[in-house]
């Protein structure tokens, strides 16, 4: 118990470290870098910024809140909830990743593809001001998930350069219900596996994006009103 709380900790050196939710270190959501190994155990450890090239092994969640922006590129392992992005600022990640991204408010931008998990349910959209930028990448995760309403960006800021997001490994079930739309580069879609993907109307009942929507497997169930601006192909699969 350090008894303040510090604006900044830093984890480096061989051993592994560990902390917890009731760990004082982490009060008053100080700056992290992780350049060695940290354990995070049990959940509800809040920080205002992550960085470092080190790995996090979580078994709880790591909430990353504040306007700061920050990239961690180290590698995030455990059997938790993973990261979960609040505040306004950007977090972009672009180290290797095996659980979940939740995004309640801010950006999460991605720096490779790998750091988004390719299966199960690798991201959580849960509130209208999160984005998700692809950046230039093109990830593939189990499924998507969010919170009820109109819920969030998913985005693609690098000029130039195409991305698409693929949904559905591992044949489950996802739904979206926010925006996907183009940015300084334009964004693709796949549907694959024997799931279903459900859109449901962004903000405006229209997923602007232009790069092509191909349905390979399962089904692609569009809401009313919802709309796409993508031209898509449906190959041994179902459209509705």
């Amino acid at each position: 118990d350090l008894g303040f709380e510090p604006d900044a900790v830093t984890f480096s050196g061989a051993a592994t470290d560990t902390f917890e939710s009731s760990d004082e270190t982490m009060r008053g959501w100080p700056e992290l870098t992780v350049n060695g190994a940290l354990l995070v155990q049990n959940g509800g450890d809040k920080v205002s910024s992550l960085s470092g090239d080190g790995t996090i092994e979580i078994n709880g969640v790591l909430f990353v809140g504040g306007a700061n922006a920050s990239e961690f590129s180290g590698a995030i392992i455990g059997t938790g909830d993973g990261v979960w992005r609040e505040g306004t600022g950007t977090l972009v990640l672009s180290g290797s990743n095996s659980l979940p991204i939740s995004i309640a408010s801010g950006t999460i931008k991605l720096g490779s593809a790998n750091c988004m998990v390719s299966t199960g349910n690798g991201l959580n959209m849960l509130g209208s001001s999160a984005t998700l930028d692809l950046n230039g990448h093109s990830p593939t995760v189990g499924s998507t998930s969010w919170g009820g309403n109109t819920e969030g960006v998913i985005t693609n800021s690098a000029v130039g350069i195409a991305a698409t997001l693929t949904i559905g490994n591992g044949d489950l079930d996802s739904q979206f219900g926010g925006t996907i739309e183009d940015g300084a580069g334009t964004l693709a879609l796949n549907q694959i596996g024997n799931g279903r993907l459900m859109l449901y109307p962004g903000s405006g009942g229209t997923h602007t994006y232009t790069g092509p929507t191909v349905v390979s497997e399962g089904t692609l169930l569009v809401h009313a009103p919802c709309s796409l601006a993508s031209v898509v192909t449906v190959t041994n699969a179902t459209l509705s």
